[in-house]
């Protein structure tokens, strides 16, 4: 995963099409907010690899922060409890503010 600018790209391989769903933590609070952070909604990707640009709001904290992708075989999903066939990965960021 890369932060450039005011986009974050993530690269996604997958074995078997699936939907995704992600969730970047931009306030640094510890919990991902269902309306303003989640930021893939049960896209389906087909077996193999994809880049997704995500937006990074302007009121982004900087600092350390979380992002959890979920893959499964359920469109519609939180952040948290089942989600039928899939995997759910977490990944500590670092979001910086950029000084032009």
């Amino acid at each position: 995963m890369k932060a450039s600018g005011s986009h974050f790209g993530a690269a996604y391989f997958g074995e078997a099409s699936t939907y995704v769903n992600a969730w970047f933590d931009w306030n640094g609070n510890g919990q991902f907010d269902e309306s303003t952070e989640h930021v893939i909604t049960g896209s389906f990707l087909a077996k193999g690899q994809h880049n997704i640009a995500i937006s990074v709001p302007e009121d982004a904290v900087s600092g350390q922060t979380w992002v959890r992708f979920r893959a499964s075989s359920v469109a519609t999903l939180l952040s948290y409890g089942g989600g039928g066939e899939g995997e759910v990965e977490d990944y500590c960021i670092l979001t910086t503010m950029e000084i032009t």
